[in-house]
């Protein structure tokens, strides 16, 4: 998996999380301490969608995470679509990081308006 500085893991994260109404657990520090109490609990009030793509930002965080690919191809659409071009991009390089965050934060995805996992 290729490096990721502070900034893209910070930014990457906000955006999974976005997704599942809960982008208030990182700062532009990482993770609070009510994002470590998540984890602590297996997600917690999460869904079990929900907990995937959470436990998804925490493998980008840089932690070891139990999420199977499997899971993650099995999330209703588009997350798992998401999901995986991230995984894909995280592969490769800092540029594809890049890019899979701009077509996020241009997408519809990244919109209120989105239905959200619950």
């Amino acid at each position: 998996m290729y490096t990721l500085s502070h900034q893209q893991r910070v930014r990457v994260c906000k955006a999974l999380l976005s997704l599942i109404d809960y982008r208030h657990l990182w700062t532009s520090e990482g993770p609070t301490a009510e994002a470590k109490a998540y984890l602590d609990q297996y997600g917690g009030p999460m869904s079990n969608s929900q907990w995937i793509l959470y436990q998804v930002a925490w493998l980008v965080w840089g932690r070891p995470a139990d999420v199977k690919v499997q899971e993650v191809m099995h999330l209703p659409a588009p997350y798992a679509k998401l999901a995986i071009s991230l995984l894909n991009s995280l592969a490769t390089d800092g540029a594809a990081v890049d890019k899979w965050l701009s077509g996020f934060e241009h997408s519809k995805v990244s919109s209120a308006a989105l239905h959200r996992i619950n």
